[in-house]
């Protein structure tokens, strides 16, 4: 393999395990404010992502974007409301196989919502063949905007949960002093 391949696939690695990485402190956040293990949070990406798809046919990008996160965190909080929060003292099991069936019934009405085909959201900046070569390693600017964002995402959460008393109060939760 030569070497400017290597660093390809280093990049494209890195972009991907950076968008896996938000998920993971998102799986995070859920089980240490509620003890909760989420098997649902994959699916409420893909509910983000799909929301973002179909409000960007009737809005700008970053309104499409921010009205799919409210419109995601709305049906999380629905969801936790209807099927979580009324549970008095649930077992560990009966959450499981709650989220599980959440994730199940969110994955079908995404399929008839949305059907099977794959969908994209417009490029935030720059084209499809657009790209910046660096020793023969070609970096796309989503790749820059996907580390970038997810830079300042966790940023702001070290900080929220460093500086702000729900962040303390929440990290003392976490045994963390």
């Amino acid at each position: 393999m030569n070497i400017e391949l290597f660093f390809q696939y280093l990049v494209a690695g890195l972009t991907y395990g950076t968008i896996y990485a938000i998920v993971a402190i998102g799986f995070n956040i859920i089980y240490n404010t509620t003890g909760i293990i989420n098997f649902a949070q994959g699916e409420f990406v893909m509910l983000g992502g799909m929301t973002a798809v179909t409000m960007n046919r009737f809005m700008p990008l970053p309104a499409a974007i921010l009205t799919a996160v409210l419109c995601t965190m709305i049906i999380g909080a629905l969801i936790e409301i209807v099927f979580i929060r009324w549970l008095v003292k649930p077992s560990v099991l009966r959450l499981i196989i709650i989220t599980i069936g959440l994730s199940i019934v969110i994955r079908e009405a995404a399929l008839q919502i949305w059907g099977e085909s794959v969908r994209a959201l417009p490029y935030f900046t720059g084209t499809a063949v657009s790209a910046i070569d660096i020793n023969g390693v070609f970096i796309s600017p989503q790749v820059l905007w996907v580390i970038g964002i997810s830079s300042v995402i966790v940023v702001a959460l070290n900080l929220f949960f460093s500086y702000t008393l729900p962040g303390r109060q929440m990290a003392c939760l976490l045994g963390k002093p």
